[in-house]
């Protein structure tokens, strides 16, 4: 669109495309933010514009959700720990040496 109304209406969408379908956030975002690097002054801000409504309509995960996924991968894995532990990595380094801590997250 031509106009900046119609440029923050496409981004209040694409907004609401991300929170209809959160599992193609990776390949939305990777569309959207090339347009950050264009020439064009409104063409960035639109996009801008874009990517902060699409931030305003997905999940956001809190530290203790995350704290908690990562305690429940490790316990899957055989790895006992506590968050405790997550917050002394040394020592949780100690406990999975000889293991891929990658092969945790991506099963």
């Amino acid at each position: 669109g031509s106009t900046q109304a119609t440029r923050l209406t496409a981004a209040r969408q694409i907004g609401e495309i991300a929170k209809s379908h959160p599992q193609d956030l990776t390949s939305l975002l990777k569309k959207v933010s090339q347009y950050l690097r264009s020439k064009k002054w409104d063409t960035r801000v639109a996009a801008a514009h874009a990517i902060g409504s699409i931030a305003e309509n997905v999940k956001h995960i809190s530290l203790n959700e995350l704290i908690g996924s990562v305690v429940t991968k490790m316990s899957e894995s055989g790895i006992s720990c506590s968050v405790d532990d997550l917050c002394a990595w040394p020592y949780l380094q100690a406990k999975i040496t000889g293991s891929s801590f990658r092969r945790l997250f991506n099963q």
